[in-house]
């Protein structure tokens, strides 16, 4: 009797082990992210949440869409690519670099001209009084689809005592460090940097009406490095969830 027990218990703590293994999750996994400047802030949101909801872990890199395009064209390590542009993951796609059915658009940015002086600043949401301004930052408009849009935005307004000097910026995060300098009179900066800070704190600026540039469509892709990787997979799909989307609205992007 004593010896039937003690097979009978031999074979509950087996079963017992077998359902703990068998219910246990996937191997957490890491993947490396490559996202434009203007999208630092919600990224690191984003990665916070997809990590507390699936223990996979993201290693974030930001710069201009150009520099981290090059990267990428030249071998660097990265798993996802989330853009400033529709161009270049199309491109990636293209030359093989990447998954081309991968490829979505996660935001729509929007611009927001930065004013050192408040009292520029028109009623309502109408273009600002730039009589005063003599320098204006905006990034590389070679690289940088922020800074394309800016030059478009450029084309609209009224500068009474002649156009500003132009000071370039790399990326948008060159044109926050040039406006908190002191350097310029007002820059072109992703609605992004300010949109989450209570009003107290929101900077003088004007949100620029989305009808004076082309859209600013990023889009997302997986690039070859991440086809294996469920960190990187995982983290493609869960940036199409609402859970995701709303993240992404609170920073002041449009998603469809």
């Amino acid at each position: 009797m004593h010896a039937l027990k003690l097979v009978f218990a031999i074979l509950l703590a087996w079963l017992t082990v077998w359902q703990v293994a068998g219910t246990a999750p996937a191997h957490a996994a890491s993947a490396r992210v490559a996202v434009a400047a203007n999208f630092r802030a919600p990224m690191a949101e984003l990665a916070t949440a997809y990590q507390a909801r699936t223990d996979h872990t993201l290693s974030v890199s930001a710069g201009s869409t150009g520099q981290l395009f090059a990267q990428i064209a030249n071998g660097a390590p990265f798993d996802v690519f989330l853009s400033a542009d529709q161009d270049r993951p199309e491109r990636l796609g293209e030359l093989g670099l990447a998954t081309a059915d991968s490829r979505f658009t996660y935001a729509e940015g929007q611009l927001f001209l930065l004013l050192q002086d408040d009292a520029l600043l028109s009623p309502g949401n109408s273009s600002p009084t730039l009589g005063t301004v003599k320098r204006i930052s905006l990034a590389n408009a070679r690289t940088a689809p922020y800074g394309a849009a800016a030059m478009q935005v450029l084309q609209h307004l009224d500068f009474p005592n002649g156009p500003p000097l132009i000071a370039e910026a790399q990326s948008i995060s060159g044109v926050n460090a040039a406006m908190t300098a002191g350097a310029v009179d007002a820059g072109f900066a992703a609605f992004s940097s300010v949109a989450t800070l209570p009003p107290a704190q929101q900077p003088p600026g004007w949100l620029v009406p989305r009808t004076l540039h082309d859209p600013i469509r990023q889009d997302a892709i997986l690039l070859n490095r991440g086809t294996d990787n469920p960190a990187a997979t995982g983290f493609l799909d869960w940036l199409r969830t609402e859970d995701a989307r709303e993240i992404i609205r609170r920073y002041g992007y449009h998603v469809d």
